[in-house]
């Protein structure tokens, strides 16, 4: 089994992690393959390299696409989990991701604007 270690002291976004995954050698069409197995449709990955401040990386963005994406509740998306096509190891594991969400209740999580990317 490998292991990845996050030492995120100040935090880390959704695309500096997608893109730290793919430098660290995932491969995007496979990552694109694994999402494919949630019933969610209307989004894309987009991976571009940017060199800021001198650093080279990968920003991998998740480019909505649908006009009208609902919010999502905790229950809810265990249940997209539960019913996807991953394995189930992973589907037993990954509402742990969102237990935050748990932690605020049955709250959904806050909606972005259509042309913002989720991160």
């Amino acid at each position: 089994m490998r292991l990845a270690y996050f030492d995120c002291f100040a935090g880390i976004s959704g695309d500096m992690t997608l893109g730290a995954l793919v430098d660290a050698g995932v491969d995007l069409d496979w990552l694109r393959a694994e999402l494919a197995k949630l019933p969610l449709r209307g989004y894309r990955l987009e991976a571009n390299v940017v060199t800021r401040a001198g650093l080279r990386g990968t920003k991998v963005d998740v480019v909505v696409e649908a006009a009208d994406q609902p919010r999502r509740h905790y229950t809810e998306i265990v249940a997209l989990l539960r019913d996807s096509a991953l394995p189930p190891a992973v589907q037993g594991q990954s509402p742990r991701s969102f237990s935050p969400l748990r932690q605020r209740g049955s709250g959904a999580a806050p909606r972005l604007p259509r042309s913002s990317t989720l991160s």
